[in-house]
């Protein structure tokens, strides 16, 4: 008497294994690389959103408004306030605006600055700054963002001119540490 078999084979069950596995290990690279971008992207909106909000927060109130890292780098996080006593630091009759927690992830965040960003009464920051997003040690393809906060108090990312992934200074050359 013939019957029909209606399961897999041995050799079919590790030929399908092995396509799965070398079609995984394609992909995988791709994905995190893909996932570390986003972040990077979420993360410079989220700064540039803080950026805006000081800025219109100091016109509308006609008052100094600070931006400060809450720890010894921007990536421990960082806090907007109204600045009563105008030392460009929160103390007691400062009024907190905004708080943002720590970056969860591993990237770094510096300026070249003092730490504190301030915008005066008319929405100005009086001296650029230049802000650097990184998710590895130096600057690779699609891993770092440049921020630049002109005199006049518009922020902006940097282009990437020459389509290396690698943002460039305003002068055109790649940035070339995760320090400016």
């Amino acid at each position: 008497m013939y019957s029909n078999n209606h399961g897999f084979t041995l050799i079919e069950l590790i030929v399908t294994l092995a396509i799965a596995a070398i079609v995984a290990t394609m992909g995988i690279p791709s994905f995190i690389s893909s996932i570390t971008s986003n972040r990077l992207t979420t993360t410079t909106n989220d700064f540039i959103s803080t950026l805006y909000f000081a800025r219109s927060e100091a016109i509308k109130r006609n008052q100094t408004v600070v931006i400060s890292k809450s720890g010894a780098q921007w990536e421990n996080g960082w806090q907007v306030f109204l600045d009563n006593d105008a030392s460009n630091t929160f103390n007691s009759g400062d009024e907190e605006l905004k708080v943002h927690s720590a970056l969860t992830n591993s990237f770094t965040f510096r300026d070249q600055g003092t730490g504190v960003i301030s915008y005066n009464n008319n929405g100005q920051t009086l001296s650029e700054r230049r802000f650097i997003l990184c998710g590895k040690a130096t600057p690779e393809r699609n891993t770092s963002k440049l921020i630049i906060i002109n005199a006049v108090g518009r922020s902006s990312v940097a282009e990437d001119s020459n389509n290396d992934g690698i943002p460039n200074s305003p002068g055109g050359s790649n940035i070339t540490s995760c320090t400016p």
